[in-house]
């Protein structure tokens, strides 16, 4: 199995949306984007196959060494997505990569959230800067800086994706544990959890996200051809936000797929 080959597994077993989504990308864009994709899914592994935070800072730490490495040419470890970076090589990605590996090792630190602020650092730590990896491939500005309509976009990407995925995550888990502890004190009440604290969890998960998403279509306009195409996987939010918009989403997506087919072929 080639390096390229490791990392569309991957994604396609734990990624596909954001996979799939890819194929509206440049097609010079495409498995590098594939690679960063990966390269996310290795991180958020970290957290369920250790014990304790040291040993999570071990491996992150492995990965932040691999990424130095390739950085400044060194030859890459023997590591499908490694070997994958290796070869998508663009001027400010290991920058991100790098940004991105931060914002894993510090959620592993983190014990308990306490506030939906906290919640929010999280998903622009993690999420946020996965989106502002990928749009880094599109070869236009800097989406890490502050100012750029690409970092506000990467960072109004992570909150509507971040909660998309966790209502998600709440209602096939009935784990209210993922909930800031803000919300686990005000909605708690005798006995375990039950049904209705679940679908309460999931309302208001689903109310924040579609807050992030409204703001995400406000600034998709100003990204580019090329940027559109990388962050197609935006259309999927409405769709992991709220069950009953499912098929007004997949029509939107079906006019989005016509639209960018129609414009942005020769990509």
């Amino acid at each position: 199995m080639t390096p390229q080959s490791y990392c569309l597994d991957q994604v396609s077993r734990w990624d596909r949306a954001r996979g799939l989504a890819l194929r509206y990308a440049p097609v010079a864009a495409r498995e590098p984007g594939m690679a960063v994709l990966a390269f996310n899914l290795e991180l958020a592994k970290v957290l369920p196959l250790v014990s304790e935070p040291a040993l999570a800072d071990i491996r992150f730490m492995w990965w932040q060494e691999a990424l130095d490495e390739l950085a400044t040419g060194q030859e890459g470890r023997n590591h499908p997505v490694v070997q994958a970076l290796a070869s998508a090589q663009r001027p400010l990605l290991w920058q991100h990569l790098t940004g991105l590996l931060d914002g894993w090792r510090s959620v592993s630190r983190q014990q308990q959230l306490g506030t939906w602020s906290e919640l929010n650092s999280n998903l622009e730590a993690t999420h946020g800067r996965l989106a502002a990896a990928l749009l880094s491939l599109g070869g236009g500005g800097d989406p890490q800086h502050p100012l750029s309509k690409d970092y506000a976009f990467s960072m109004a990407y992570a909150r509507a994706w971040g909660y998309a995925s966790l209502r998600q995550a709440v209602l096939e888990q009935g784990d209210l544990s993922l909930m800031p502890l803000a919300h686990q004190v005000a909605s708690s009440g005798d006995g375990g959890t039950s049904r209705d604290q679940v679908l309460q969890a999931a309302e208001v998960l689903g109310a924040q996200g579609a807050q992030a998403f409204q703001e995400l279509q406000g600034l998709w306009p100003a990204l580019s051809p090329q940027g559109q195409g990388l962050m197609a996987s935006a259309h999927l939010i409405p769709a992991r936000l709220r069950d009953v918009e499912r098929a007004q989403a997949l029509a939107a997506w079906t006019l989005f797929k016509g639209h960018w087919r129609s414009k942005f072929a020769g990509l």
